[in-house]
């Protein structure tokens, strides 16, 4: 807010702010007390001032809008995953065994051995398409983590990322008393833990990996430490290859009103720490 303010001698300010105290005497009457203000020399630059803070104003909002969008944009796409595991499993996943056992119907009765010959080429065909259907099922949306919660699907995606890369140990502590998550905080938590043990092993170099998940103050809080290679504080800023994921996932937290902090130095390994409300009920998305 802006005024225009003379003094005896008629010398004039523009005022950029101007903050004044109301307070009554033993006259009931009112002083007015100015507390603080910063002056400008002119009226068109205190416009100019006006005009910056109104564009910055803007920028805010733009910013918050931009990454509600984001968030939303990525929980559709996760609920068209789950769309898709669930038809995989329920049509495909059912057709494929159905001619399985039809296959397996046929070698059973007496007939010609070239056919006997084929028909086991067929079933091992099917067996293989079999598995990789399920595979894809629960990569496309883990059942596990609807069904047991954060912190079994947490254990199963170690589980799975260690027959992948035998050199890297995970060490898991957790209480077992997550629960009562929204199937979109859920969501937003593990593909988050994903994407930081991907970032482990693309870019730090390292063979120990420590995923702690607790109960804490009425918030779920994840931590996730490495021996890696770390990286310095302007890494950071600078969204990097090394962490552009780790900004995206910042996103995503600050859209849940949580926290997400970065403890990392060159050499020294890094530690993550992601904090939501456990009654987070994610009414934006």
């Amino acid at each position: 807010m802006s005024f225009y303010f003379c003094n005896i001698a008629t010398s004039a300010w523009w005022l950029k702010k101007c903050k004044i105290s109301v307070v009554p005497n033993e006259f009931f009457l009112y002083t007015y007390c100015v507390e603080s203000i910063t002056s400008i020399s002119n009226k068109s630059e205190c416009h100019l001032y006006e005009r910056i803070e109104e564009l910055e104003k803007r920028e805010i909002n733009r910013t918050k809008q931009l990454r509600s969008l984001s968030v939303e944009l990525s929980m559709i796409e996760e609920r068209q995953r789950r769309s898709i595991a669930s038809d995989l499993h329920d049509h495909v996943g059912q057709a494929l065994a159905i001619v399985k056992f039809k296959i397996q119907e046929l070698q059973g009765n007496n007939i010609f051995d070239p056919f006997c010959e084929t028909l086991g080429e067929l079933e091992t065909l099917v067996e293989q398409i079999i598995r990789y259907t399920r595979s894809l099922t629960i990569e496309l949306a883990p059942p596990i983590l609807y069904e047991l919660g954060i912190d079994a699907a947490i254990e199963w995606l170690c589980s799975q990322t260690k027959k992948k890369h035998k050199k890297l140990k995970f060490i898991i502590k957790n209480d077992k008393t997550i629960k009562h998550l929204t199937d979109d905080v859920k969501i937003i938590l593990f593909r988050s833990v994903s994407e930081i043990i991907q970032n482990i092993i693309k870019h730090a170099n390292a063979t120990h990996v420590i995923i702690e998940t607790k109960q804490e103050n009425g918030q779920i809080v994840i931590t996730i430490s490495d021996n890696g290679q770390g990286f310095g504080p302007s890494k950071i800023e600078t969204n990097s290859n090394k962490t552009f994921g780790l900004f995206s996932i910042r996103e995503r937290i600050n859209y849940l009103e949580g926290t997400f902090k970065i403890e990392s130095r060159n050499g020294a390994g890094t530690k993550i720490l992601m904090a939501v409300d456990l009654e987070n009920k994610v009414d934006r998305i």
